[in-house]
């Protein structure tokens, strides 16, 4: 009898470790395809960031220039100083179009495919959350209201009165009468303030891209 148990002794010892081996050889399996997709959807969201920086700087570049000629035609607005000649300042405002457009498919797709919960590095997954989840609903929140405000309304409104469409933007018919009636004065002030709000929303934007592409870089 002790010698037909030892048998099956050994026959179920053996059946057990090898269960127990192809579950944890699965498990690690898991783990590694789980990690790759991972750095697969890191990848993605770095070169969308590197992206997002390039655009960022160009845009902030244009909307600087912008923003200064409507800052310097309110301050003309609201002066009664002899100024020579308005037109240049009047085309500073042709760049004040564009609005920012974040890429975010591969930020989707790490999201939807469930592999941000794996990422095991929480500073990482801080830094990118406190950009897509935060900048960038922000950002196009405030496209909305940039083009409500500036391109559907200061830009358009101008266009309209000169009757000159783009060319109030290149070869300026405005003078500095004009910048000084009162309903020109309501527009200026009307756009200044969400305009100095929205390049500081696209500065604050860059810094977080920076941030975000620093702590992905870290982590490759």
């Amino acid at each position: 009898m002790k010698s037909s148990i030892a048998p099956a002794a050994k026959k179920y010892l053996v059946e057990f470790v090898v269960i127990v081996a192809g579950i944890s050889l699965s498990f690690l399996i898991n783990e590694w395809r789980q990690e790759a997709a991972i750095e697969n959807d890191l990848l993605a969201i770095r070169q969308s960031l590197l992206a997002d920086k390039e655009n960022l700087e160009l845009l902030l570049e244009d909307h600087s220039g912008s923003l200064d000629a409507l800052q310097v035609l309110v301050m003309h607005s609201l002066s009664d100083e002899p100024v020579d000649d308005i037109s240049e300042t009047v085309k500073g405002l042709s760049a004040s179009y564009a609005t920012f457009f974040p890429k975010v498919g591969a930020w989707n797709v790490l999201v939807s495919s469930g592999n941000l919960r794996w990422l095991k590095n929480s500073d990482l997954r801080a830094s990118l959350t406190d950009y897509y989840d935060y900048i960038v609903p922000k950002v196009l929140d405030n496209n909305t209201l940039f083009d409500q405000n500036m391109s559907l309304g200061l830009l358009k409104w101008i266009s309209g009165r000169y009757r000159t469409g783009i060319k109030a933007f290149t070869n300026s018919p405005i003078t500095l009468k004009d910048i000084r009636e009162t309903e020109f004065r309501i527009k200026l002030g009307e756009s200044v303030g969400h305009y100095i709000w929205y390049v500081d929303l696209l500065e604050m934007a860059l810094e977080q891209v920076g941030e975000t592409l620093d702590s992905v870089e870290a982590a490759a």
